[in-house]
């Protein structure tokens, strides 16, 4: 039997710049990366499995250095005892300049980086290795896929980065051609949720999630092949992101819709990225700032979307206050202004202060 782990779309050295969290928070994520990578080689090595496979955008190319570079070999020396086979994808691609060309790689590292397919035997566990690497010149992919040949008498598995949108720019790939080849399992990176195609194709997504987009369980596939072929989901990340939506009533006060929000995480707020989007009625007198103040000490990270509308009757404010600035205030504002989210914030600030302050303002 050989067992092995699917990764991939790790994305080392990220720098989380266009991340809607604060610089520090990413430079943290930054590190977690890293850590979440030497884990997983651990648990390769901890679980004694024959094959790591690293299938794509292993790193950011143009965030990596050659301290990076031999940080990365050093781990991976780490698993004498695995074999460990990368394939570069688009954002670590092969070329001229490719870090991948700069250092000597331990000996239970291959890389996939031949033209066209590449074909890399390990006889001692009767596995071939099919594959394609991202250079700055990409080949037709599908075209490709048919001068494979399987290794009869092996076990076969083909590794890609690669899309299967015949719209897409990044190797597009269509599903009924690959159930076609006959391979063992086909181990698929690029898109970072992970999903199954077929029984035995998959893509490993992202090893931890990158943004707000990429919701939900993140981790790595764990496979086993001879007698009866196995393969499954396992969660690994250390943290995940969520996007929730809290109802807000008029009667609630600002311990009670913090309460509400500290609530929806299931006693996660401590461990996981969220971002809560508001609605229902605001009473008038909380501040988003009091909400988030209240929690900020709390969660890991929190950001607030305020869907909400305030508390306010806008007719019979209107209607006692005519002729005053108070309803001319409202009346320069019509109904499309005030769907726009920061229009509406400054339009029931503006009323609260007027209100508050009265005509004298």
């Amino acid at each position: 039997m050989i067992s092995f782990i699917h990764s991939g779309d790790i994305h080392l050295g990220t720098t989380f710049k266009t991340a809607s969290f604060a610089s520090n928070k990413g430079e943290e994520r930054r590190r977690e990366l890293w850590d979440s990578f030497q884990r997983l080689i651990n648990y390769g090595i901890k679980e004694k499995n024959d094959l790591i496979i690293l299938a794509g955008d292993l790193f950011e190319e143009e965030m990596f250095t050659i301290r990076d570079i031999n940080k990365l070999k050093d781990i991976l020396k780490e698993a004498k005892d695995q074999k460990i086979v990368i394939t570069p994808g688009n954002h670590d691609k092969l070329n001229s300049k490719s870090l991948y060309n700069r250092v000597e790689w331990p000996q239970n590292t291959s890389i996939l980086k031949d033209k066209g397919i590449s074909r890399i035997e390990f006889n001692d566990i009767n596995l071939t290795i099919h594959g394609y690497g991202w250079t700055n010149l990409n080949e037709n992919l599908k075209d490709l896929l048919f001068s494979i040949e399987k290794n009869e008498g092996h076990h076969n598995i083909l590794v890609l980065h690669a899309d299967l949108s015949d719209n897409s720019d990044y190797l597009p790939l269509d599903i009924n051609q690959l159930k076609s080849l006959g391979m063992d399992y086909i181990a698929l990176g690029h898109i970072h949720k992970p999903q199954f195609l077929d029984h035995n194709i998959a893509y490993c997504g992202s090893l931890e999630p990158l943004d707000f987009g990429e919701r939900g369980e993140r981790g790595f596939i764990q496979g086993e092949l001879g007698g009866v072929n196995r393969f499954f989901f396992k969660s690994f990340s250390k943290r995940k992101f969520y996007i929730k939506e809290l109802e807000i009533s008029k009667e609630q006060t600002l311990n009670e819709v913090v309460y509400e929000i500290k609530k929806l995480t299931q006693g996660q707020y401590n461990k996981n990225l969220y971002r809560i989007i508001l609605r229902g009625l605001m009473p008038f007198y909380i501040e988003l700032e009091d909400i988030e103040s209240a929690l900020k000490e709390d969660f890991y990270h929190v950001e607030l979307i305020n869907k909400s509308k305030r508390d306010y009757d806008i007719e019979k404010i209107k209607r006692d206050n005519k002729n005053n600035i108070i309803s001319k205030y409202i009346e320069s504002f019509n109904e499309e202004e005030l769907e726009d989210e920061i229009l509406r914030d400054a339009f029931y600030m503006g009323l609260y202060a007027l209100l508050e302050g009265g005509e004298s303002l």
